[in-house]
């Protein structure tokens, strides 16, 4: 996979990356930047939502920002884990 673009891949998500999911597997992005892209592209498609539904002809935007919400979530709940795990299981050299 090419570097990515991150100024490209913030202001159009979808140029940069093919899918919701590819953010997720994306080599060198950090959480804070994945969860930026996907909310960029959560804003991109919401705003295609509402031109849809005020007449305006072009492909259905739900199945995607289904997507992007599911992947989203995805971040999210791996979060809470990792910091349930180290809540629960404390490094050895953390106890005293």
């Amino acid at each position: 996979m090419s570097p990515i673009d991150l100024e490209k891949a913030l202001l159009d998500p979808s140029d940069a990356f093919d899918s919701p999911e590819s953010v997720l597997t994306a080599p060198g992005l950090g959480r804070a930047t994945r969860i930026a892209i996907l909310e960029r592209w959560r804003q991109d498609a919401e705003a295609l939502s509402v031109a849809d539904g005020e007449g305006m002809a072009g492909a259905d935007p739900a199945p995607i920002l289904r997507r992007v919400e599911d992947a989203l979530r995805s971040l999210r709940e791996a979060e809470a884990a990792s910091t349930e795990r180290d809540r629960t299981n404390p490094s050895e050299g953390d106890e005293r």
